[in-house]
């Protein structure tokens, strides 16, 4: 069922991107475009940011609802752009900078054929292994990321999520059979707080900078590639001591963390004019919204 919804947020968020690209040939012209039906289509895009961005730590938080039989009503406020657009609202597209694009392209270039014949065959097979094998190989790895996860809460001042985090990993590394199984989520209902260095240079008020396309792993921005560095320093699979058997762990641990959605790779970018431009709006927009979401929650626990 998780698959099947995924699958639909991806066509769902593919069609709201493809309108907020101007075709060339358009009539609207001047770098406008028209914007027809725009209602519920943002509310999809964090769920759908790993799509494009095709890099393991770049998750995003989802919607917090309150579901009932009947209806399903965000208790977050609407962003700007996740207002309701009338059918005849014209508004200016203004594509988001990229002094890099160049070189970008090319990246972009390489790692589209790589995903195409190397990656995604390889995750649709990944994808047949039986659910409970999958899932218990992304518990383990996924607890292997507490302790990066405790050091940025840390420097971030949020020490109840570093708590979190470090029980987490203690008891899902000893009763949970080093990480295999949630035990902290299904019996003390400790959810994961994940973050990365990049939400702590984001928390420290660094820039994003640069839009850039790293390659492999796909859209970033010179913050995001940057913590990369420092996270991969951090993981604690460096510690092993065998080298190719680390080799072999970070590389299993990229692959798949990213499996179960980079299989709707060629879904999402097909018949898209210029796949380049919709990824890399898609991920810039992405970004910007997450940032609007984390202030508004910082406002909301500053507020007396």
């Amino acid at each position: 069922m998780q698959v099947i919804q995924v699958r639909q947020q991806a066509y769902q968020l593919k069609a709201w991107v493809s309108s907020m690209i101007p075709n060339q040939e358009s009539s609207v012209g001047t770098g406008e475009y028209r914007i027809i039906n725009q209602s519920h289509r943002l509310i999809f895009l964090v769920s759908c940011v790993c799509l494009a961005t095709l890099l393991a730590g770049c998750a995003s938080p989802g919607e917090k609802q309150n579901n009932t039989d009947d209806s399903t009503e965000a208790t977050e406020p609407v962003a700007p752009y996740e207002q309701d657009f009338q059918g005849d609202d014209v508004v200016e597209f203004e594509p988001s900078p990229d002094p890099l694009e160049r070189v970008n392209r090319l990246t972009f270039v390489f790692n589209d054929v790589t995903y195409h014949y190397l990656f995604i065959p390889a995750a649709k097979q990944y994808q047949k292994l039986p659910e409970f094998m999958t899932g218990a190989i992304g518990h383990f790895f996924s607890n292997l990321g507490e302790p990066l996860s405790a050091g940025n809460h840390l420097l971030q001042g949020d020490v109840g999520d570093m708590t979190a985090s470090i029980v987490r990993f203690g008891v899902n590394s000893t009763v949970g059979l080093l990480g295999v199984f949630d035990v902290s989520k299904s019996a003390l209902d400790i959810e994961k707080r994940e973050t990365d260095f990049a939400d702590t240079l984001s928390t420290w008020g660094v820039g994003a900078g640069p839009y850039v396309v790293i390659p492999l792993l796909g859209p970033s921005d010179f913050r995001g590639g940057g913590s990369l560095l420092v996270n991969g320093f951090a993981n604690p699979i460096r510690l092993v001591p065998d080298r190719e058997v680390r080799l072999a762990l970070l590389a299993t641990d990229a692959f798949q963390s990213q499996a179960s959605t980079i299989v709707y790779y060629d879904d999402l970018v097909e018949e898209i004019e210029d796949p380049y431009v919709f990824l890399r709006e898609l991920y810039v927009q992405s970004g910007k919204r997450d940032e609007y979401k984390e202030r508004l929650r910082t406002e909301t626990e500053n507020k007396p």
